[in-house]
Protein backbone atom coordinates (compact mmCIF):
# COMPACT_ATOMS: atom_id res chain seq x y z
CA UNK A 1 0.00 0.00 0.00
CA UNK A 2 0.71 3.27 -0.77
CA UNK A 3 1.88 6.04 2.04
CA UNK A 4 -0.91 8.36 2.06
CA UNK A 5 -1.16 11.94 3.28
CA UNK A 6 -2.87 13.16 6.07
CA UNK A 7 -6.37 14.01 4.72
CA UNK A 8 -5.50 12.96 1.04
CA UNK A 9 -8.30 12.88 -1.62
CA UNK A 10 -9.44 9.76 -3.03
CA UNK A 11 -12.99 8.82 -4.56
CA UNK A 12 -15.78 6.13 -3.60
CA UNK A 13 -16.14 4.11 -6.62
CA UNK A 14 -17.68 0.82 -7.85
CA UNK A 15 -16.05 -2.53 -8.58
CA UNK A 16 -16.26 -3.54 -12.30
CA UNK A 17 -15.68 -6.88 -13.96
CA UNK A 18 -11.88 -5.55 -15.13
CA UNK A 19 -10.10 -4.49 -11.63
CA UNK A 20 -7.20 -3.41 -13.53
CA UNK A 21 -9.35 -0.56 -16.37
CA UNK A 22 -11.53 0.02 -13.34
CA UNK A 23 -8.62 1.62 -11.29
CA UNK A 24 -6.96 3.05 -14.35
CA UNK A 25 -10.49 5.03 -14.85
CA UNK A 26 -10.39 6.10 -11.32
CA UNK A 27 -6.93 6.98 -11.29
CA UNK A 28 -7.82 9.33 -14.73
CA UNK A 29 -9.75 11.76 -11.75
CA UNK A 30 -5.73 12.42 -10.22
CA UNK A 31 -6.38 9.98 -6.89
CA UNK A 32 -4.32 7.22 -5.11
CA UNK A 33 -6.65 6.11 -3.15
CA UNK A 34 -10.78 5.58 -2.36
CA UNK A 35 -13.26 3.50 -1.67
CA UNK A 36 -13.74 0.22 -3.51
CA UNK A 37 -17.62 -0.24 -3.38
CA UNK A 38 -18.79 -4.13 -3.85
CA UNK A 39 -22.25 -3.32 -5.97
CA UNK A 40 -24.74 -6.40 -4.55
CA UNK A 41 -24.65 -8.66 -7.75
CA UNK A 42 -20.86 -8.40 -8.18
CA UNK A 43 -18.87 -12.08 -7.54
CA UNK A 44 -17.00 -12.05 -5.00
CA UNK A 45 -15.15 -15.61 -5.15
CA UNK A 46 -11.60 -14.86 -6.72
CA UNK A 47 -12.36 -10.94 -6.25
CA UNK A 48 -9.56 -10.60 -3.39
CA UNK A 49 -6.65 -12.15 -6.07
CA UNK A 50 -8.08 -10.44 -9.10
CA UNK A 51 -8.35 -6.74 -7.33
CA UNK A 52 -5.03 -7.48 -5.33
CA UNK A 53 -2.95 -7.88 -8.75
CA UNK A 54 -4.51 -4.97 -9.66
CA UNK A 55 -3.88 -2.68 -6.65
CA UNK A 56 -0.02 -3.53 -6.62
CA UNK A 57 0.10 -3.32 -10.57
CA UNK A 58 -1.96 0.48 -10.35
CA UNK A 59 -0.19 1.75 -7.01
CA UNK A 60 -3.66 1.96 -5.66
CA UNK A 61 -5.02 2.03 -1.69
CA UNK A 62 -8.36 0.97 -1.27
CA UNK A 63 -8.76 2.46 2.19
CA UNK A 64 -12.62 1.13 3.11
CA UNK A 65 -14.67 -1.75 1.06
CA UNK A 66 -17.91 -0.62 0.94
CA UNK A 67 -20.63 -3.85 0.56
CA UNK A 68 -24.18 -3.12 -1.33
CA UNK A 69 -26.93 -5.47 -1.65
CA UNK A 70 -29.04 -6.41 -4.21
CA UNK A 71 -32.66 -5.51 -4.21
CA UNK A 72 -31.51 -1.90 -2.65
CA UNK A 73 -33.31 0.92 -3.89
CA UNK A 74 -32.67 4.76 -3.30
CA UNK A 75 -35.98 6.09 -5.29
CA UNK A 76 -37.36 7.60 -2.27
CA UNK A 77 -36.91 7.98 1.18
CA UNK A 78 -40.54 5.39 1.70
CA UNK A 79 -38.61 2.84 -0.87
CA UNK A 80 -34.85 3.50 1.18
CA UNK A 81 -36.53 2.39 4.51
CA UNK A 82 -38.08 -0.99 2.91
CA UNK A 83 -35.12 -2.18 0.77
CA UNK A 84 -31.84 -0.39 2.09
CA UNK A 85 -29.34 -2.41 4.41
CA UNK A 86 -29.68 -4.56 6.92
CA UNK A 87 -33.58 -3.43 8.32
CA UNK A 88 -35.43 -5.41 6.06
CA UNK A 89 -36.19 -8.90 7.63
CA UNK A 90 -36.34 -10.79 4.49
CA UNK A 91 -32.99 -10.46 2.96
CA UNK A 92 -30.99 -9.92 6.23
CA UNK A 93 -29.60 -12.94 6.53
CA UNK A 94 -28.00 -13.12 3.40
CA UNK A 95 -27.06 -9.71 3.71
CA UNK A 96 -25.13 -10.10 6.97
CA UNK A 97 -23.24 -13.17 5.06
CA UNK A 98 -22.51 -10.97 1.85
CA UNK A 99 -20.92 -8.16 4.19
CA UNK A 100 -18.74 -10.63 6.10
CA UNK A 101 -17.75 -12.07 2.56
CA UNK A 102 -16.86 -8.30 1.46
CA UNK A 103 -15.02 -7.86 5.26
CA UNK A 104 -13.03 -10.76 4.01
CA UNK A 105 -12.21 -9.62 0.80
CA UNK A 106 -10.78 -6.31 2.37
CA UNK A 107 -8.83 -8.19 4.65
CA UNK A 108 -7.23 -10.40 1.68
CA UNK A 109 -6.70 -6.31 0.28
CA UNK A 110 -5.38 -5.59 3.40
CA UNK A 111 -7.91 -3.01 3.95
CA UNK A 112 -8.80 -2.30 7.38
CA UNK A 113 -12.22 -0.23 6.70
CA UNK A 114 -15.65 -2.07 5.99
CA UNK A 115 -18.44 -0.10 5.35
CA UNK A 116 -22.35 -0.65 4.65
CA UNK A 117 -25.75 1.51 4.69
CA UNK A 118 -26.92 -0.38 7.51
CA UNK A 119 -30.82 1.10 6.88
CA UNK A 120 -32.76 3.29 9.25
CA UNK A 121 -32.13 2.84 12.52
CA UNK A 122 -35.93 3.29 14.58
CA UNK A 123 -35.74 6.35 16.92
CA UNK A 124 -37.40 3.90 19.69
CA UNK A 125 -34.54 2.35 21.44
CA UNK A 126 -37.24 0.13 23.03
CA UNK A 127 -38.70 -0.81 19.47
CA UNK A 128 -38.35 -4.55 18.48
CA UNK A 129 -35.88 -4.14 14.93
CA UNK A 130 -33.52 -1.05 16.93
CA UNK A 131 -32.70 -4.10 19.09
CA UNK A 132 -32.23 -6.50 16.60
CA UNK A 133 -30.32 -3.64 14.30
CA UNK A 134 -28.21 -3.00 17.38
CA UNK A 135 -27.59 -7.11 17.78
CA UNK A 136 -27.00 -7.72 14.04
CA UNK A 137 -24.21 -4.45 13.77
CA UNK A 138 -22.61 -5.67 17.29
CA UNK A 139 -22.30 -9.19 15.41
CA UNK A 140 -20.51 -7.42 12.19
CA UNK A 141 -18.56 -5.50 14.46
CA UNK A 142 -17.12 -8.53 16.32
CA UNK A 143 -16.49 -10.52 13.06
CA UNK A 144 -14.90 -7.54 11.65
CA UNK A 145 -12.69 -6.92 14.60
CA UNK A 146 -11.55 -10.47 14.16
CA UNK A 147 -10.63 -9.75 11.10
CA UNK A 148 -8.20 -6.58 12.34
CA UNK A 149 -10.87 -4.28 10.45
CA UNK A 150 -13.26 -1.45 11.80
CA UNK A 151 -16.79 -1.75 11.35
CA UNK A 152 -18.24 2.03 9.57
CA UNK A 153 -21.66 2.58 8.82
CA UNK A 154 -23.47 4.78 6.44
CA UNK A 155 -26.22 6.02 7.07
CA UNK A 156 -27.68 9.79 7.94
CA UNK A 157 -31.47 9.93 7.88
CA UNK A 158 -31.78 9.49 11.40
CA UNK A 159 -31.35 12.57 13.69
CA UNK A 160 -27.49 13.04 15.33
CA UNK A 161 -29.14 12.11 18.68
CA UNK A 162 -30.45 8.92 17.80
CA UNK A 163 -27.61 7.98 16.05
CA UNK A 164 -25.36 8.80 18.62
CA UNK A 165 -27.40 6.50 21.06
CA UNK A 166 -27.51 4.01 18.56
CA UNK A 167 -23.43 3.88 18.27
CA UNK A 168 -23.43 4.28 22.15
CA UNK A 169 -26.03 1.15 22.71
CA UNK A 170 -23.82 -1.07 19.97
CA UNK A 171 -20.88 -0.72 22.21
CA UNK A 172 -18.16 -1.90 20.14
CA UNK A 173 -16.21 1.24 19.87
CA UNK A 174 -15.40 4.51 22.17
CA UNK A 175 -16.73 7.99 21.25
CA UNK A 176 -16.33 10.92 23.12
CA UNK A 177 -18.74 13.50 23.04
CA UNK A 178 -18.32 17.45 24.63
CA UNK A 179 -21.59 18.42 26.57
CA UNK A 180 -23.12 21.60 24.21
CA UNK A 181 -21.06 20.97 21.08
CA UNK A 182 -21.97 17.28 20.29
CA UNK A 183 -18.08 16.81 19.11
CA UNK A 184 -17.29 13.32 18.36
CA UNK A 185 -14.06 12.13 18.46
CA UNK A 186 -12.74 9.58 15.82
CA UNK A 187 -14.14 6.13 16.46
CA UNK A 188 -12.30 3.59 17.29
CA UNK A 189 -13.55 -0.41 17.94
CA UNK A 190 -12.66 -1.93 21.13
Amino acid sequence: MLGLEDLEIGLMFWAKANARATLEHVKSFGVRAGQLGFPGDYQLEGAGEAWDDAIRAERFTPVTVVCSYVGEDYADIPTVQRTVGLVPAATRTERIARTKSVADVGKELGVDSVACHIGFVPEDENELLYAEIRDVTRDICDYCAKNGQNFTLETGQEPAHVLLRFIENVARCIARTAIGRRAISPLRWA
